[in-house]
């Protein structure tokens, strides 16, 4: 078995997991919003350096994005998820 720890992916207590037993990290993935691309790769080469393995993310949607509700977020894909996926039928 493996044991994981849930971590700030920007925070240097991450690059520490690996000396104090942790065989993987998990981060937010929310987090990598409004970061740069080479921000990330930059960050990437530091976890790789420090042998910390990503090997899930959690948070895939930020507190403020609504999913439901009358006042849900549209993301920018929302147009051409509804062309291209049809709606399922609401049961009689």
């Amino acid at each position: 078995m493996k044991l994981g720890c849930c971590a700030s992916l920007w925070e240097d207590m991450i690059l520490k997991l690996p000396a104090a037993g942790a065989d993987y990290a998990e981060a937010g993935f929310s987090s990598l919003m409004g970061k740069s691309l080479d921000q990330v790769r930059a960050r990437a080469a530091q976890l790789e350096k420090a042998g910390v393995s990503l090997e899930s993310m959690n948070v895939l949607f930020p507190g403020d994005f609504r999913l439901t509700g009358p006042r849900r977020t549209s993301p920018p894909w929302t147009a051409t998820w509804r062309r291209t996926c049809p709606r399922p039928r609401r049961w009689a």
